[in-house]
């Protein structure tokens, strides 16, 4: 599997990983090349801030909001109105927050054995997580 010097597919290989080669994730970017569009359908308190405890939006039915990745454990990025929100989970019920109309990708910067570094958008991988 390639591994390339910058998050394209088209930059130069720094290095190839062989089946099972173990590796270390360094860090991780989401690129969001469209939006998943998801449709309020009632009224719902939600969009965190950072370091914001409470929700700062009031969204009602018939508001779309946009979003932009995964973070896990239910919650997402997304984006309303020119700014970036976290999402709480009164948002998981709401159509297209499945995502399967956003298209991302998830390049992964990774550093082998020999200490090469390089990017990835390769999903291969077992044990992402830090559940192992």
């Amino acid at each position: 599997m390639p591994v390339h010097k910058s998050r394209s597919e088209r930059s130069p290989v720094a290095f190839r990983l062989k089946p099972h080669e173990r590796v270390d994730a360094l860090t991780g970017v989401v690129v969001t090349e469209k939006a998943g569009v998801i449709r309020i359908n009632r009224p719902v308190q939600d969009g965190y801030l950072p370091n914001s405890a409470a929700p700062q939006l009031s969204l009602k039915a018939g508001d779309v909001v946009y979003m932009l990745s995964p973070l896990g454990e239910g919650a997402y990025l997304y984006w309303y109105r020119g700014k970036v929100y976290r999402s709480g989970l009164d948002l998981a019920a709401m159509p297209g927050v499945d995502g399967k109309a956003a298209s991302m990708i998830w390049w992964k910067l990774v550093r082998n054995h020999a200490g090469k570094v390089g990017w990835t958008a390769s999903n291969k991988f077992p044990n992402v997580d830090d559940c192992g």
